[in-house]
């Protein structure tokens, strides 16, 4: 190597390292300045619904692009189901969110099946005839459509019982 290439190598690399100094430095300083701005509280009733959510499902579609969270969310009895179940999907720039009106004790599994169907296998608190409290395992089945690229306004439940119903966003 040339006897004068090393110097100016070592000059070159001084100047990088400092450049990358100077960004390191400037970057932890873009931090600090947003973690010492003013981050406000949500509302009261935002914050009593994150409060009472126990656990967070995702799953999504992903040939079709549909990402989907189940939420279950506690207020009811704990002793007798008290968890309630709430969807949320996903769409291009649509997002909907129902209440689909279950309560269970917890969901199991959670299956995402072709043709815009979820399968939700859950645990439930049932009252047999003699007034005995018994766990019992069902499955519902939730469909939501898509039509024109549009997420539409209602999903249907479905389940293994006689119960049936309709949530509506």
């Amino acid at each position: 190597m040339h006897r004068n290439s090393l110097p100016l190598m070592q000059r070159c690399f001084k100047v990088v390292y400092s450049a990358i100094l100077v960004f390191i430095i400037f970057s932890n300083l873009a931090d600090v300045s947003y973690a010492l701005s003013t981050i406000r509280p949500v509302s009261q009733n935002e914050s009593r619904f994150f409060e009472s959510i126990i656990k967070i499902h995702t799953g999504e579609y992903a040939e079709n692009g549909f990402y989907i969270k189940i939420f279950e969310r506690g207020g009811g009895d704990p002793a007798y189901n008290g968890t309630s179940v709430f969807l949320t999907i996903m769409f291009e720039e649509q997002a909907r969110t129902w209440n689909l009106g279950l309560n269970v004790r917890k969901i199991r599994k959670i299956d995402f099946k072709p043709g815009n169907t979820i399968f939700l296998s859950v645990d439930e608190d049932r009252v047999d005839k003699s007034g005995k409290a018994t766990l019992e395992n069902f499955t519902y089945t939730v469909h939501f459509d898509i039509i024109h690229h549009i997420l539409q306004e209602t999903v249907s439940i479905d389940t293994d019982t006689p119960l049936r119903s309709k949530a509506k966003n």
